[in-house]
């Protein structure tokens, strides 16, 4: 005879017995009415109950969640400062383009500025720069002066004002060498173009050329009558597209002589204001260079 436990209160009896003797539990059918998850394991069963590996499967299945959103966000993290300095670089591109566009419109309308008051200042004109050939703020002219005017003292410089005034008188004496000493005096119009320039000789009328008056169209003289008690001569005066002058041909008598002349104006060189500084003046009887020196009023 064995003892063993009694399943009902643990003591020992036999195992032959049918009913404990302490609490009177049959061992056989309390043995049968045991859990199953009371009885023993056998050592070497490798199962284990269902959903025991729950644990490492929802692991996993969060990893698969879990690193697709951490490489989105790293690419984000790092796409975002890229992309906002590539966005800072193109908004400071297009920035620098606007403030080039700004500064190119300026200097165009800064040259174009320049290029009027230069236009201004050396196209200045008067009624007296036009006497003498000249334009722009001139100070004086001497040399060669002019074809078209002539004043009777001043024949090799003439200097003017501000406004482009000859500083002249319009009225005076001269003394000639054939014919002794010669009153004059100067005529404007309403426009202040010397209209006529009148001459007497004291000593005679037999010298001297009593009277010359200036036609003007246009704002050019275009044509020059000389007229005396016996002397009478015309000159017709034309340009070249430029507004310079390009012949002057004329006629006249004194007593029972007659002339007539013709003068072209070529091979003209001209200073940085527009006025020639030198030409060519070819007649029937000569042939002359024609040079004069310019002074200007400074600009402000």
């Amino acid at each position: 005879m064995a003892l063993r436990d009694c399943p009902g209160c643990g003591k020992m009896i036999s195992d032959k017995a049918e009913r404990c003797p302490h609490c009177g539990v049959d061992p056989r059918k309390a043995r049968e009415n045991v859990a199953p998850e009371q009885k023993p394991v056998e050592a070497t069963t490798a199962y284990s109950p269902k959903g025991a590996n729950n644990g490492r499967g929802g692991k996993k299945k969060l990893w698969l969640i879990l690193v697709p959103l951490i490489l989105i966000g790293i690419g984000v993290a790092i796409w975002v400062p890229v992309y906002q300095h590539k966005k800072a670089e193109e908004q400071a591109r297009i920035e620098q383009m606007r403030q080039d566009s700004i500064a190119a419109v300026e200097a165009e309308l800064a040259r174009i500025e320049q290029l009027r008051q230069d236009s201004i200042w050396m196209n200045f004109t008067s009624p007296d720069l036009t006497f003498f050939e000249l334009k722009g703020h001139v100070k004086s002219v001497e040399g060669d002066i002019s074809d078209i005017g002539e004043h009777p003292t001043l024949k090799n410089k003439i200097e003017f004002d501000e406004n482009g005034g000859a500083k002249i008188t319009t009225k005076g004496s001269i003394n000639t060498e054939d014919c002794g000493k010669e009153t004059w005096s100067i005529k404007r119009d309403a426009n202040g173009k010397i209209s006529n320039i009148s001459y007497h000789n004291l000593e005679g009328l037999m010298c001297g050329t009593p009277s010359v008056s200036y036609i003007w169209n246009d704002g050019k003289i275009v044509k020059k009558k000389l007229r005396g008690l016996l002397e009478v001569g015309n000159d017709n005066l034309s340009y070249n597209e430029n507004g310079d002058l390009e012949q002057r041909i004329g006629s006249g008598y004194a007593a029972d002589v007659t002339w007539d002349w013709k003068n072209r104006y070529t091979d003209y060189v001209f200073d940085e204001n527009g006025n020639w500084i030198s030409r060519k003046r070819d007649s029937k009887t000569d042939s002359k260079t024609q040079k004069r020196v310019i002074t200007y009023y400074d600009r402000q």
